[in-house]
Formats: C-alpha cells, structure tokens, sequence
C-alpha cells in the first residue's frame, strides 16, 4: 500500500509539474523513476488535462511511439472539440436572446479561449446561465423580479422551446438550478437559472448573480420578436470570475473532491488577473463566502505549480488526492472527506456514516431518490433502498 501511494504521488507530482511548465513556457523534466508514461497518460484523461499536459511532456524524448501518436491525436481531437462548442454556443446564444433571454457563459465555456491554445482545455459540457435581465439608468444589472415564480416558468419553458428547435434533447432536468441538453455528435449544454443551489451556505450572495455581470453583446447581432427586447449577452469581469472559480472548487471539495483541471484554471486565472487586478475586492468576496482558508491554499499550491517551486508535504498529498478524484470527484473522495469530517466533528465514522445512509434529508433532491419525495407513501421504503445502494461502502477499503 505505502509503495503503491508513493507511485500515486510521484504521478501526481509529474503531472503538477508539466502543467505548470506548460502554462508558464518551462521546458519540463524527464520522466520520473518509479512513473510510466501509461501512468502519465491514464491519471491525465481521468482529470481532463492529457491535451494540456502533451504541450509540455511532447518536447521529450523518449516517448514511445504508439503514446506519442495517441497524444497528439487526442490533442488535435480536443481542439476541434472545442471550435465546435464555440460555434454551436454562438447560435444558441444568439436564440436565446432573440427570446429575450440574457446570457452568461460559466466555467469552461469562457475558460476555453483563455488557455494559450485551444487543445489545452478540455470541456466536458458547455454551461451557460440563462434569465431574463434589466439594465438600470447607470448600466448595472440585475434579474428581473419574480416573487410567484412564474418568471422562471417562462423562462425554462422558452429556453427548453429553443433547444429543441436546435434539434437538442432534454436529457437531464429541470432540477433544483439546471437542464441539461445534448445532441449527436457529443454535445451537451447545461442552462443554470442559478449558479448554486441550496444546499450551498453562501448561496444568498448569488441569488442575483447577474449584478456581477458586465455586457459582452447588447441588442446587436439578433433579431428579437416584435413583443420584446433582445437579452443581453453577458461575461464576468475577471475579479469575479475568479472568486466564482474560487466558490465552484470549494463547493466541489466538501462534497466529492475535484481534479486537476480545475488547479489549472486556477493557474490561468492568475495569469489573466496578474498585479494589476483588484486583489483587495477579491480577498473581500472570498471573505463574505467564508472560504478565504481553502482559497488561500488552493492558489499558493497554483502558484507553486505555476513557478516550478517544490510542493510541501500538504501540497503534495492535496495534488494527489485531486489526481485520485478525477474530473468532477468520485464516491471514493466522497467517503473520503466525509470520513475526515466525522473525525474533526469527534463523531464515530462508521456510526455516522450509517447514520447518513438512513437519512432522507441526505440524499433529498437528487434525481435517484426523487420517487421517495414526490410519494410521501414510499417514504418507509427510502431506508431498504439506501441500504442496498450504500450501505457496501462501510465495508470497502477506500483509498486514505
């Protein structure tokens, strides 16, 4: 086990190293003892970086011919992924605010052209943020008002009307903050009315995430029906972009973890923001979300990795559980934390953890469970269910 973790660091600390030397035009170390490039290539598609890495690790030799070729393929494939993704969220932007819908690319979708080249980031999804939006006297911003609900009503109904003339597929939704739509060949979009939902503490800060916004695009480029105005087409300014990164990954962290990918887009932000950005509005924004701790940490470790200094020991250990989570985190990181805050809370682990398993309001929300809260008659039957979908884990080796 003790060699096993050691190989899973050394991977994990190979991989920091070619992203950093990468974003930041470093020609990178050989391959390390005691790492394959199987190693390298495996743990790198697990976190959606392998075309981000292969800009580094493609200057070495020693790269067997077969990974080299796949690399560059793979690399050359991500690149046209993401000029099709970039087409396609044109259009249904431009439909959408033909509805009157305004619009806010979020995470990668606006992340993609901030990369040195299109290959490096790769996107999963595109996720844009979708309502309708007034502009006051002095040009700020802000949802319309929508005590009833029924703003919302509309707006879903008008943006799922849009997708499907697309030819896209309601696959997902609508939940508690987005649908989810998808098309051959590969692409999907998820349109959030919010960025968080409630089970996130500082959710009440972006209930109106549209005061943060700034206009890309007006009333140009659309034709709008006769009835309404054009939306807007709307982007971050890099100050709160940040912050929402910041606020994304932590959400991410005490839930299922998060991967590698998003220390990357930690990394690049700080290269968009540089000296000259407004670092005091940013420390006060992570200040009101209560995350200043876990930022602070995440974007030392960027740094480090941006610069190429030697990673802690806590660094290190952070960079190896990011690579261990994947993309979007796991069940493994999942149990994980939970586990490590049942110890800090001085609770038992397995009493808690079991605790957790029989409890409605655990699982309340999600799709899987959503029989139990729609037919409050089934509601006995919600503990035999969670049983024999979890309760296995209590007795499974996780990785510490």
């Amino acid at each position: 086990m003790a060699s096993d973790r050691g190989g899973k660091a050394v991977a994990a600390g190979y991989l920091a190293h070619l992203m950093g030397c990468v974003l930041s035009e470093r020609v990178p170390d050989g391959l390390p003892a005691g790492c394959s490039w199987a190693d390298v290539t495996s743990n790198a598609r697990e976190n959606s970086i392998l075309g981000l890495v292969w800009h580094a690790a493609r200057v070495l030799d020693g790269i067997p011919d077969d990974v080299r070729e796949s690399c560059q393929r793979f690399s050359d494939v991500v690149a046209l992924h993401n000029v099709r993704y970039e087409a396609e969220r044109e259009a249904i932007c431009a439909a959408l605010r033909a509805e009157g819908l305004s619009v806010l690319p979020l995470k990668g979708a606006g992340l993609v052209s901030r990369y040195p080249d299109y290959s490096m980031r790769e996107v999963g999804d595109n996720d844009l943020l979708y309502g309708f939006v007034d502009a006051d006297a002095d040009g700020s911003l802000h949802g319309r008002p929508d005590p009833d609900g029924s703003l919302l009503a509309r707006a879903q109904g008008v943006a799922r009307r849009v997708m499907e003339g697309l030819e896209y597929e309601l696959v997902a939704g609508p939940d508690r903050v987005h649908m989810e739509f998808c098309k051959d060949p590969g692409l999907c979009f998820e349109l959030h009315h919010a960025l968080f939902d409630d089970l996130v503490p500082f959710r009440v800060r972006y209930d109106d995430p549209w005061r943060f916004a700034r206009v890309r695009r007006g009333a140009l480029g659309v034709t709008p029906a006769p009835d309404h105005p054009a939306g807007f087409e709307l982007g971050l300014p890099p100050e709160d972009e940040y912050v929402y990164l910041m606020a994304h990954a932590y959400r991410h962290s005490v839930y299922r973890g998060f991967g590698l990918r998003t220390l990357a887009d930690v990394v690049v932000m700080l290269g968009v923001l540089g000296d000259g950005a407004d670092w005091s509005y940013v420390d006060a924004q992570l200040e009101e979300l209560d995350i200043s701790g876990f930022a602070a940490r995440l974007r030392g470790l960027a740094v480090a990795v941006r610069d190429g200094a030697p990673l802690t020991g806590d660094q290190l250990d952070a960079v190896m559980h990011m690579m261990l989570s994947g993309t979007y985190g796991n069940d493994a990181e999942a149990y994980r934390i939970r586990m490590r805050r049942y110890a800090l809370e001085g609770c038992g682990p397995r009493l808690a953890e079991l605790s957790r398993f029989f409890s409605f309001d655990s699982v309340r929300g999600l799709p899987e469970f959503s029989v139990f809260c729609d037919h409050l008659a089934l509601r006995p039957l919600f503990q035999s269910c969670a049983l024999s979908s979890g309760l296995a884990n209590l007795f499974v080796t996780q990785p510490c």
